[in-house]
């Protein structure tokens, strides 16, 4: 940790951490609850994500948001190469404390893409939320936008290093077993015929559409990206893998309970009330807690992955 402030409900704090090749990435904290991690798209910086950040903090919600190497404050010459990006999220990931949604725009989707063809790495994820990208867009359009839009990056080897790895990222979404959503600017680069090769390749991930935005959705749209991210974070197929990762991590789940195994109890309990149509958020607390739960599994919630309405 760098520092932190408080700032309206909750505390804004600067962290930093080191990559394997010494690379020092500089990133901002935001609130408490269940974790959303922003990775901006090439040529932007972490601040991208404040609004969007602050906006989930104020609903509950914890959003870290990282520069990525040669970007704001984390510098570094070795920007050519997406598997470096792709290293630096699972770095990232090793650091929070907690199991994320893991957002990313663009290039921080890119790496996020690639990093998360690792199934050790997808085991630490609750979901994946790609903003306006795609594993293999087409390189003409790619080419011409960023000329237009980001001219810096235009002339980096990094576009042709990722436009040269279609391939590599297509095997490695078709891998994606973790709750998955794409969030497309209508009026941006990519197109229909884009999105449905990626239904085609991840037939579980859902599409959404924000048409007032181009390319740069956590610019142009960051009200509307927000409200798409907070419902990720709230899903209940994203509450119960939290769940699952809580009681992993703690051990809790393979504790001896009067009805048997802890784990199993509790799973009973959310589907009961689950058969009872109580709400998502009472049906996610149940499956982590309940009125004879052991002590050391109320210790545990402390690390609570469920948000609950105030």
């Amino acid at each position: 940790m760098i520092n932190g402030i408080c700032r309206g409900h909750f505390t804004v704090t600067e962290i930093e951490l080191y990559t394997a090749d010494g690379i020092r990435l500089v990133g901002t904290d935001v609130g408490d609850g269940p974790v959303a991690l922003l990775l901006h798209a090439g040529g932007e910086r972490r601040t991208v994500w404040a609004p969007i950040a602050h906006a989930l903090a104020e609903s509950g919600f914890r959003a870290i948001a990282w520069d990525q190497r040669g970007h704001g404050d984390s510098a570094s010459d070795v920007v050519d190469e997406l598997p470096r990006f792709a290293e630096d999220v699972a770095a990232m990931l090793g650091g929070v404390n907690a199991m994320p949604v893991v957002v990313g725009a663009s290039l921080g989707g890119l790496a996020a893409m690639l990093a998360l063809d690792n199934a050790s790495l997808r085991g630490q994820v609750a979901s994946l939320v790609l903003v306006d990208v795609v594993p293999d867009p087409d390189p003409q359009r790619v080419r011409a936008f960023v000329a237009e839009a980001v001219p810096d990056i235009a002339v980096s080897p990094l576009v042709d290093d990722v436009l040269g790895r279609a391939d590599e990222l297509r095997r490695a979404v078709s891998s994606l077993d973790l709750p998955t959503k794409v969030v497309l600017g209508g009026a941006g680069p990519l197109q229909d015929a884009d999105a449905s090769r990626f239904i085609e390749l991840v037939n579980h991930a859902r599409l959404e559409v924000i048409d007032n935005a181009k390319h740069l959705v956590a610019q142009q749209a960051p009200d509307e990206l927000a409200a798409h991210i907070a419902q990720e974070l709230e899903r209940p197929e994203v509450r119960l893998r939290r769940i699952r990762h809580l009681l992993e991590r703690t051990g809790a789940a393979g504790q001896q309970h009067p009805s048997g195994i802890l784990g199993d109890h509790l799973q009973r309990v959310g589907d009961t009330l689950e058969s009872w149509r109580a709400p998502d958020w009472v049906v996610a607390a149940g499956r982590q807690e309940s009125i004879s739960a052991v002590d050391r599994m109320e210790t545990a919630c402390v690390d609570d992955p469920v948000r609950r309405p105030p």
